[in-house]
């Protein structure tokens, strides 16, 4: 799978992102994978909950099933 970035990734707490990471987030954000919250946060600092760590799972497996669906 290849990422795209893309500065700030449109979340309202984007500057709390370390730096080392800003350039996937921002991909993962591009692709659907993360979305935030409703808020437009992401909450880098803050811990991932098992929900979250099973949608972004999901949606990566989405992703790839879709990808390897043969077109009609």
């Amino acid at each position: 799978m290849e990422l795209n970035a893309v500065d700030g990734a449109g979340f309202t707490d984007h500057h709390q992102i370390s730096s080392y990471a800003a350039d996937d987030i921002a991909a993962l954000a591009a692709e659907g994978l993360i979305k935030g919250d409703a808020l437009q946060q992401l909450m880098p600092i803050a811990h991932s909950t098992r929900a979250e760590a099973s949608m972004l799972i999901y949606r990566i497996l989405m992703q790839q099933a879709e990808a390897a669906a043969p077109s009609l």
